[in-house]
């Protein structure tokens, strides 16, 4: 499942999304590249597919394989405060020993 919400959520084509289907599978999976749908949508700065996937309940603190957080690769500040809303952590301690570079990540 991962695959078909992760492509159409980095290139912002969120209409091509069937969110019936995806509210049916783990959205907190993680793909083949490392990331969750979360994170692919808050890296690519789609903040319809962010809001959207937290209402479906996706976890905005679940990392990637890396230890990456959705917030710290949140990409403009519509999506940071989409996540910041939906209890996103700032103080999250990746496997490299960092926190964000910012409160929102990079914007």
């Amino acid at each position: 499942m991962n695959k078909e919400i992760t492509y159409p959520t980095y290139w912002r084509q969120s209409d091509t999304i069937d969110w019936a289907y995806v509210a049916t599978h783990n959205l907190n999976s993680i793909g083949k590249a490392g990331d969750t749908p979360l994170i692919a949508a808050a890296l690519a700065g789609n903040t319809e597919a962010v809001a959207k996937l937290i209402e479906l309940g996706a976890n905005p603190n679940q990392p990637n394989r890396y230890g990456q957080t959705p917030i710290s690769m949140a990409y403009g500040l519509g999506v940071a405060e989409g996540l910041l809303a939906a209890g996103a952590n700032v103080n999250h301690v990746g496997n490299n020993g960092t926190t964000p570079p910012t409160p929102y990540g990079s914007y």
